[in-house]
């Protein structure tokens, strides 16, 4: 089977070409070109950009907010913070085995320190290895740390009380006498 080549500028398919292109009104320029955002622009938006002394926020999450970033979840934007989560636990050196008693399987959590080791590092959770340290005899504790994120509570935007004029030198007045006159009832109604 042959392959033709179909030449659109020229012959009897270019004059289509040019009939068509004059019928639907289309003219041979470039494309415009574009302008490209700058990717401040593309960035999110930051904690550290923010005055958070404007916000109510939870006590317990407000160190996280600077270190923050406002991203788009589940069709809801949430700031996002994250953390460095740690797990320690203790093991003995020359355990063998597994938690649920069948070793032919594998099943469940090593109880070896050095099989348990391997089986945090290289577990799809994300986490390494920080320590080891000496925990009695035969046993040794085990330090991972991994890097989570978190989504934070809303902050809630503090409502400041509406401004209130001076009082007038006049209002003033009226105010100290009638604090005067209650003054001078109340100190006739104690008795002594």
């Amino acid at each position: 089977m042959e392959e033709k080549e179909f030449n659109f500028e020229e012959g009897e398919l270019g004059e289509r070409v040019k009939e068509l292109k004059e019928k639907l009104n289309i003219e041979n320029k470039p494309p415009e070109p574009v302008e490209q955002q700058s990717y401040s622009e593309e960035s999110p938006i930051k904690g550290s950009d923010i005055n958070w002394d404007d916000y109510e926020l939870d006590p317990s999450y407000a160190h996280l907010y600077p270190k923050a970033i406002l991203k788009e979840i589940d069709n809801t934007v949430k700031w996002i913070a994250p953390l460095e989560e740690y797990f320690s636990i203790s093991k003995a050196y020359s355990a063998s085995g597994y938690y649920t008693g069948n070793d032919q399987e594998r099943v469940g959590e090593p109880l070896n320190l050095g099989e348990y080791t391997s089986w945090m590092v290289n577990s799809r959770a994300g986490w390494q290895l920080v320590a080891f340290i000496p925990n009695g005899t035969g046993q040794a504790a085990i330090i991972f740390k991994r890097r989570v994120i978190m989504k934070l509570p809303d902050p809630v935007l503090i409502e400041h009380e509406a401004h209130v004029d001076n009082p007038t030198d006049q209002e003033l007045k009226e105010a100290e006498e009638k604090s005067i006159e209650w003054s001078n009832k109340e100190s006739t109604n104690v008795q002594s």
